[in-house]
């Protein structure tokens, strides 16, 4: 099973994870089929260095369950001012992503092999038999 299989049917995704653990199937509601931590929003901080120190702080403040002091972070919404405000990642570059996948069509082929199905679109060109 793969992502693009959860992505494609997250309930068929969900029954064969049931059937392998041999527990009762799980009917997802509406709710849990929505997106969730979406990389398509994410965005190049403003202050790389205060965006990780503010995520840290964050994570330690939830890590020992300060309640009052999750509650004033989210009041001020400091998770939009470190994390949200920024600009937009580029778009990779085509020629980028072709020599990536190029360097990376041999793994490729070898996942498949293993799998026994192709990895969907990730497939730039067959690898051409040595003469």
């Amino acid at each position: 099973m793969l992502y693009e299989d959860l992505l494609a049917d997250p309930q068929a995704f969900v029954d064969r994870v049931c059937a392998f653990a041999d527990i009762p199937a799980i009917q997802l509601s509406p709710e849990q089929l929505a997106p969730v931590h979406s990389s398509e929003t994410s965005v190049i901080p403003r202050h790389p260095a205060w965006t990780r120190l503010g995520v840290s702080v964050g994570n330690w403040i939830y890590d020992h369950e300060w309640e009052a002091a999750v509650a004033v972070v989210k009041r001020l919404r400091l998770r939009r001012w470190f994390l949200e405000l920024g600009s937009r990642f580029p778009k990779l570059e085509r020629e980028v992503e072709h020599r990536m996948r190029r360097k990376l069509m041999a793994d490729i082929e070898a996942l498949e092999s293993i799998l026994g199905r192709v990895c969907g679109n990730r497939r730039l060109e067959p690898r051409q038999p040595l003469a």
